[in-house]
């Protein structure tokens, strides 16, 4: 079964066989999920991608999967961050009916306000990722089942989630077992 939600994915250099390709492998495998993958882009590659994500319908390929290394409120590329402020300005209010998932370290370790003012400035319908290093094997299982939801709650599911953060509980064992979700749902 084919679902009619597509997913656009940026990715950074990865060493990695365990990469943002594979999970969209896995998805398109178990999902049916149609993929559009692009990578590894340079810096002008991420922004010159990132509009054409914006330009295109957002019923084709609704889903921004960004997977980067990550600092509080950064993605890195290469040696240069790219924040999520400047990625904002960027969508700037052309983010309706579109959802972005960033599989990078620690980026949403941001006050929630933040994420909260982006959203607003976006107009996405939701942003999810992780505020932790999360080991790359554990962002693979996340990122899968995230996406997952995404897709399948696209056709199933009447509630809309605002934005979701993977929070590790304990600094000592960093594993899915020890993550929790917070979710928060609009008014």
């Amino acid at each position: 079964m084919k679902f009619p939600v597509g997913v656009f994915c940026l990715e950074g250099h990865s060493p990695f066989p365990v990469n943002a390709l594979a999970t969209l492998q896995v998805l398109q495998r178990n999902c049916g999920v149609a993929f559009d993958y692009q990578g590894p882009v340079t810096i002008e590659q991420f922004w010159r991608e990132l509009d054409r994500w914006v330009k295109r319908e957002a019923n084709l390929f609704p889903i921004l999967f960004l997977a980067f290394h990550g600092a509080s409120g950064a993605v890195t590329i290469g040696d240069e961050c790219v924040f999520l402020d400047e990625i904002a300005e960027r969508i700037a209010g052309r983010g309706r009916g579109r959802w972005l998932h960033i599989s990078a370290c620690s980026t949403l370790c941001v006050p929630p306000n933040f994420v909260a003012d982006f959203l607003q400035e976006t107009r996405l319908e939701g942003v999810s990722g992780y505020d932790f290093d999360v080991p790359i094997v554990d962002a693979f299982l996340e990122d899968y089942l995230t996406l997952r939801d995404l897709i399948l709650g696209s056709s199933q599911s009447k509630t809309k989630v605002t934005y979701e953060v993977k929070r590790n509980k304990s600094p000592r064992r960093r594993s899915p077992v020890n993550s929790s979700k917070a979710i928060l749902f609009p008014k």
